[in-house]
């Protein structure tokens, strides 16, 4: 299992490849049938991951370099496939360090502009005490 974005990687064709592209994850399935055992290793790999993400700031690398809260709490949502309280996320996402504003910077939007965020150089990764 790799967490990247996909802004970050071209998918091409080779070798035997006859169909690549990015599916979206239903549950821990997608709607297209899978060859060999892979759909095993998808249920597994998705298992891990929401696990990782109930105590981990993992999230942030499927993000780009800039980004707001909001987004972030999407990530973490759709990983973990439930809603979060947007209060309590930021409070955690603040007590941990390991974002940090981008000064000036913010992305407009319908209502007021957000600020944006990046993840501070020397915390990539970062576990919290208790679940999220």
């Amino acid at each position: 299992m790799a967490l990247i974005s996909p802004d970050a990687f071209t998918l091409r064709h080779g070798g035997n490849v006859t169909d690549v592209a990015w599916r979206p994850i239903s549950g821990d399935a997608v709607m297209e049938p899978l060859a060999f055992d892979h759909a095993t290793i998808l249920r597994a790999a998705t298992a891990r991951l929401r696990s990782k993400v109930e105590y981990s700031t993992l999230p942030v690398h499927l993000l780009p370099e800039a980004f707001t809260l909001g987004e972030l709490q999407t990530v973490y949502e759709r990983l973990l496939g439930r809603s979060l309280d947007k209060s309590a996320f930021r409070k955690r996402m603040g007590e941990v360090d390991f974002i940090e504003p981008i000064e000036g910077e913010m992305r407009r939007a319908s209502n007021r502009p957000a600020q944006l965020y990046r993840l501070k150089q020397a915390r990539s990764t970062v576990f919290f005490d208790r679940t999220i």
